[in-house]
């Protein structure tokens, strides 16, 4: 049978302008738009979000109260060490919920104080989010291998870099995974709000539009500035002088699930003008198209693109006047089914000076 590969093309750059996007997080800052999570005002005005402390039960039950919408039935119940617990009100909202997004403990406490794992974080959301989750699939599930494996398939961890599920979580990692949560159920609730799309990699073709819509939501974009020093700003140096050579990375990592592959790309690239719009796989998986542009593709014309998979060189042919680069793939499918990454190396030697 033939196996079809859903790429979810999650294009992230990174650019030699300093601007560190895991630093400067466009989810994090659409959960603050919303009053989902705030921080401690400090001294000089700033906010203070502690992205790298640990975050309790009760905070992460109070953020997934706000970020996901719950059940109406009146709460019945509540945990024996939350009577008198500031975070009462959200806990006893989400015990209650009928997926069972939270649960405590077998003696009727939820210690709350107690500081949050990565694979709870995790179960609790794939419990919000997995609509063919079935109580025997909870009976059954190992722990915590099961839920991990959902939450991979729901694309939970989209972003994230966890070392060890059974690890403290931090509160960068709570907030980035509540808001994929929400993403996800946004999306099964045919939303069509755009909120999501501007931080969602996946749902938009042109990726230096997102880049620059993300970036101009965190207030990075000063409008006040002409457009080419706007790009400047954002993505570093905005020309490319003819003869200089570049070098982009296109990675791309598998996982087997079912009959089906599930592939996220990455993309590095150290400037702006020469920018991979579209990106789009053939029918057989044997070659992988992605559309460059500049402010004149003629611009392009003389330009040299070599490509090449751990060592090998890849058959490519480039159209300057269309900025369309076609590269021949060896064995992709099977690579990714084994679970392993495919990373395109892509040389390119400007024909002329890009401005």
């Amino acid at each position: 049978m033939k196996k079809k590969l859903s790429l979810a093309l999650a294009l992230v750059f990174i650019f030699t302008s300093g601007l560190a996007f895991a630093n400067v997080n466009g989810k994090i800052s659409y959960l603050q738009d919303k009053n989902i999570v705030a921080g401690r005002i400090l001294e000089d005005g700033k906010i203070d979000l502690a992205l790298d402390q640990p975050i309790t039960r009760a905070e992460f039950a109070k953020i997934t109260t706000m970020g996901i919408k719950l059940s109406e039935e009146i709460p019945d119940f509540t945990f024996i060490d939350t009577m008198d617990h500031w975070a009462k009100v959200y806990i006893d909202q989400l015990s209650n919920d009928p997926r069972g997004i939270l649960q405590g403990y077998e003696d009727g406490s939820f210690k709350p104080d107690n500081n949050i794992t990565n694979a709870e974080l995790a179960a609790m959301l794939v419990k919000a989010c997995k609509k063919d989750l079935s109580k025997e699939d909870r009976l059954n599930a190992l722990w915590p291998d099961s839920y991990i494996v959902w939450a991979n398939e729901l694309n939970l961890f989209q972003g994230l870099d966890i070392k060890d599920v059974k690890d403290k979580a931090s509160r960068q990692t709570a907030f980035e995974m509540l808001y994929n949560a929400m993403a996800v159920l946004a999306l099964e609730e045919n939303s069509e709000s755009k909120e999501f799309s501007e931080f969602d990699p996946a749902s938009r073709d042109q990726s230096f539009e997102w880049i620059y819509n993300a970036m101009d939501k965190l207030g990075k974009v000063d409008h006040s500035k002409d457009v080419k020093d706007r790009i400047k700003d954002v993505f570093g140096s905005a020309s490319i002088k003819k003869g200089q050579a570049l070098d982009m990375i296109l990675d791309i990592t598998g996982k087997k699930d079912r009959d089906s592959l599930f592939a996220e790309a990455k993309i590095s690239a150290p400037k702006s003008l020469l920018k991979p719009g579209s990106m789009a796989l053939n029918d057989d998986f044997s070659e992988i198209s992605l559309i460059y542009s500049s402010e004149t593709t003629s611009k392009l014309a003389g330009s040299y693109f070599q490509a090449s998979y751990r060592g090998q060189n890849l058959p490519t042919s480039f159209d300057p006047q269309t900025g369309k680069l076609i590269v021949k793939l060896n064995g992709l499918v099977d690579v990714l089914s084994a679970g392993e990454n495919y990373p395109v190396k892509i040389s390119f030697v400007a024909g002329d000076d890009i401005q």
